[in-house]
C-alpha cells in the first residue's frame, strides 16, 4: 500500500510557505482556532436573530418577497456568467422552469426577508451607519478585483450598470448586517459600552497609589496633632 509522507521540515516546505514543520503546525493550529471561533460566533449570532424573529410581528407587501426572489436570480445569473453560462442553459440542465425554482426558494426568501427586516430595525434603533467614503472604497476594490481577474472585454461585459448597482447595494447590506450582528452580540453578552459612556470613562483620571499617599500622610499628621493636643490638656 501507499505510505504516508514523513512529517518533517521538507514536507512542510512542499505543503506551503513554511520555514519548517514547527511553523506549519503552529499556523495550522492558529487557522483552525480562528475558524472554530468564527463558526461559534456566527452560530451564536444566528440564534440571537432567530429568537428576535420568532418574537417579532411582521407586516410587509408580497412584492418584497418577489424582490427577494428576483435578487436570487440576479445573483445566480452573475455567478453563471463568470463561468460562461446563461440562466436558460442552467434551467435546462436542472430540468426545471424559472417559476418552479422560484416556488422552491420562496420559503427561504421569506425567512431571509424577515431577518433583514429585523436587522434593519435594529440598525436604525442603534444608529448604525456606513459612510459614503467606505462604500466608494469597497466598490473601487470590487471593480479592481474584477478587472484583475478577467480579460478587459469580459470585465467590461460583467461590470454593467445593473451589476454595479447590485454590488453597491450588497456592500451596504453586508456591512450593515455585519455591524448590527456585532452590536447585538455585544449587547447580549453584556459587553457593549455606548460611545457616550466610553468618552466619560476616557475622561476619568487614573488614580494610582502615589496619588493617595499625600492624603494619607496628611491624615496621619492631623491624627498626631490631635494626640499632642490631648496630651497637653
Amino acid at each position: 500500500g501507499r505510505s504516508l509522507p514523513e512529517m518533517d521540515d521538507e514536507f512542510a516546505k512542499t505543503a506551503g510557505d513554511y520555514e519548517d514543520f514547527a511553523e506549519m503546525k503552529a499556523k495550522t493550529k492558529e487557522s483552525l482556532v480562528e475558524q472554530f471561533k468564527t463558526e461559534a460566533e456566527n452560530s451564536y449570532n444566528d440564534k440571537i436573530v432567530d429568537m428576535i424573529v420568532e418574537g417579532a410581528k411582521f407586516k410587509y407587501p408580497p412584492q418584497m418577497i418577489e424582490a427577494e426572489v428576483d435578487n436570487y436570480f440576479r445573483n445566480l445569473e452573475n455567478q453563471l456568467r463568470q463561468y460562461g453560462m446563461e440562466l436558460e442553459g442552467y434551467l435546462t440542465s436542472q430540468g426545471k422552469t424559472r417559476e418552479e425554482i422560484a416556488e422552491e426558494i420562496k420559503p427561504g426568501a421569506e425567512e431571509q426577508l424577515k431577518r433583514q427586516l429585523v436587522l434593519m430595525e435594529l440598525a436604525n434603533k442603534e444608529e448604525i451607519t456606513i459612510s459614503d467614503e467606505e462604500i466608494e472604497q469597497r466598490s473601487a476594490e470590487f471593480i479592481e478585483s474584477v478587472n484583475q481577474s478577467f480579460p478587459p472585454e469580459q470585465a467590461k461585459e460583467f461590470l454593467t450598470e445593473e451589476t454595479i448597482r447590485g454590488m453597491v447595494s450588497r456592500i451596504i447590506s453586508d456591512e450593515m448586517t455585519k455591524r448590527t450582528l456585532e452590536r447585538i452580540s455585544l449587547i447580549a453578552k453584556g459587553e457593549y459600552v455606548p460611545e457616550e459612556e466610553e468618552e466619560v470613562l476616557d475622561e476619568v483620571p487614573e488614580i494610582t497609589e502615589s496619588d493617595l499617599e499625600p492624603e494619607a500622610e496628611e491624615e496621619s499628621k492631623e491624627a498626631e496633632d490631635t494626640n499632642e493636643d490631648e496630651s497637653e490638656e
